[in-house]
């Protein structure tokens, strides 16, 4: 770690971590929009993973408002761990640094973690587009508490998204905030072990954008990085679904089907590796834990035509490029 710039109001309640790499472009947006928070008992922090562009310039102006933590690159969970250690709140919030919030974002969430006494809260989010100018939508607030977390999680990809969590720092720092080992699905992986812990609070209103114009890069365009990214969702479902012999049938038999999907997925991965014995063994452990008529289909096909399945899907994999 190089340097560490430091400002913050007295006793903040709440301490935001932006983490940052090569988005210059971008960042002064994610900062703006906390720093426009109708709740204002927070701390920013801004840890720069290494970052080769000018993030630091375009920071000058806000010194006087943020934390600015430059270390090493060492990767996204690397850097969100080093704002949690540098936190002084005893509730965290994340924002990527390519996303923003709406102004009561915070203030909402507080109100409902006090009233509620949960110690995990989400929101819902607005897919946000600059080409379209699409507009957040207006939804009428409410808000739910899951005792099962796991209902809550199961339902939809953005359900349990970490740029709209606010969760008290000692959980966090309890499940062993984020596997550095991970290079994708860390915040996966630590909203599950989350989800053991306590019950989360959900508010219906979107209230964080999340950026998908042409500005942003997105890792799941790599092939390879989605094949590591399919591999470590499968065992991050797999520890889940080991852990959860006394959650309710429904959210095992979700989780298993879930698992049986993502295994028939890779068994097609590795026919388009030619890699036929790991393909027909995967398929095999996906007729296992069952789920979807997809599932068996995609299952039996490569039990019975690994490499026309193989030579299938590179095919069609060439012609979307």
């Amino acid at each position: 770690m190089l340097k560490n710039q430091t400002w913050q109001v007295k006793a903040p309640i709440m301490s935001v971590i932006i983490p940052t790499y090569n988005r210059a472009h971008l960042v002064t947006k994610a900062v703006d929009s906390v720093l426009s928070q109708t709740y204002k008992e927070h701390e920013i922090i801004v840890v720069d993973d290494g970052s080769s562009d000018n993030t630091r310039k375009v920071l000058e102006p806000y010194m006087d408002k943020i934390r600015y933590i430059y270390q090493k690159n060492a990767g996204v969970s690397a850097a969100r761990n080093t704002g949690i250690k540098a936190a002084s709140g005893p509730w965290i919030a994340f924002l990527d640094s390519d996303d923003s919030w709406l102004p009561e974002k915070l203030s909402y969430q507080m109100d409902c973690i006090n009233r509620t006494k949960t110690k995990v809260c989400f929101t819902n989010v607005e897919i946000y587009e600059e080409r379209a100018n699409k507009k957040a939508s207006k939804v009428k607030y409410k808000e739910e508490i899951f005792n099962e977390p796991f209902e809550l999680i199961l339902q939809k990809p953005f359900a349990a998204y970490i740029p709209t969590m606010v969760a008290e720092k000692k959980l966090i720092e309890y499940v062993g905030c984020f596997d550095e080992q991970l290079k994708v699905s860390e915040d996966t992986n630590l909203i599950y072990h989350l989800a053991f812990e306590s019950p989360f609070a959900y508010i219906y209103t979107p209230l964080v954008h999340i950026d998908r114009n042409g500005q942003r890069t997105s890792l799941t365009n790599n092939p390879n990085v989605r094949r590591i990214m399919s591999q470590a969702h499968i065992e991050i479902i797999s520890q889940a679904y080991f852990r959860c012999c006394n959650k309710p049938k429904p959210i095992i038999k979700k989780l298993c089907h879930i698992l049986g999907h993502s295994l028939s997925v890779r068994a097609v991965t590795h026919c388009v590796d030619k890699n036929y014995s790991d393909a027909r063994r995967s398929a095999l452990d996906a007729l296992y834990f069952g789920g979807k008529f997809q599932t068996y289909k995609r299952s039996i096909a490569v039990l019975l035509l690994p490499w026309l399945i193989g030579w299938a899907r590179k095919n069609a994999y060439e012609q979307r490029r």
